[in-house]
């Protein structure tokens, strides 16, 4: 995984940030398009933002509940 500098921010691929978060290049998808990533497209090549990307693994490894099931808080 090494980032694409682009105007002094770094960026990862679609690919690597599903890699590096242990999700699927799918799942990075629907978080672009809810606007959870910042996306940034180069042809058909989908970047995202390292910030983000670490960001969102921060606040995601601290959940406790467990992907795919509803909070119990309501």
């Amino acid at each position: 995984m090494k980032p694409i500098v682009i105007d002094n921010k770094e960026y990862l691929t679609a690919a690597d940030a599903a890699e590096y978060l242990g999700l699927s290049r799918a799942r990075i998808s629907q978080l672009m398009k809810n606007g959870r990533f910042k996306a940034r497209y180069i042809g058909a090549n989908a970047l995202v933002t390292l910030a983000d990307v670490k960001m969102y693994k921060a606040l995601e490894g601290t959940a406790t509940r467990k992907p795919g099931r509803k909070s119990e808080m309501r």
